[in-house]
This record gives C-alpha cells, structure tokens and sequence, in this order.
C-alpha cells in the first residue's frame, strides 16, 4: 500500500477514534456507568496513542524537512 493511501485510511480512522474519545468524556457524567465509561473511552485512547506514532512514523520525511532543518 502507497504511503499516501495508509495515511488518508489513518487519517479518517484516527478522526472516528478522537470523537468517539470525546464523545464519552462529554457524555459520562450523564449516560456512562463507570465501568463502561473505563472501556469506551480508555482503550480508544490507547488505541489513539499508537495510531499517533504511526502516523509520526509516516510522515517522518515531512518532518525531518521542515522541523529538523540546520
């Protein structure tokens, strides 16, 4: 898979990731029980950690160009 179609496929996962992890930090006070909230929003969190670094891990020429100059 080209570099360019893993990023725009991790790109929209990683948006439907953030708003279900702001979803259930806005809505557990009101709707989430305490044991579900720990499930719908921790685990996603992880989930979105490592998909950050993945995506750091791709655009890692773009960086290094623009952020690492001399």
């Amino acid at each position: 898979m080209k570099k360019a179609k893993a990023l725009k496929i991790l790109n929209a996962l990683m948006a439907a990731d953030f708003l279900l992890i702001v979803i259930t930090a806005i809505t557990h006070d009101f709707w989430l029980e305490r044991g579900i909230y720990g499930t719908l929003h921790a685990l996603p969190g992880f989930l979105f950690a490592g998909m950050t670094v993945l995506h750091l891990f791709l655009n890692r020429e773009w960086i290094k160009k623009n952020y690492m100059k001399k």
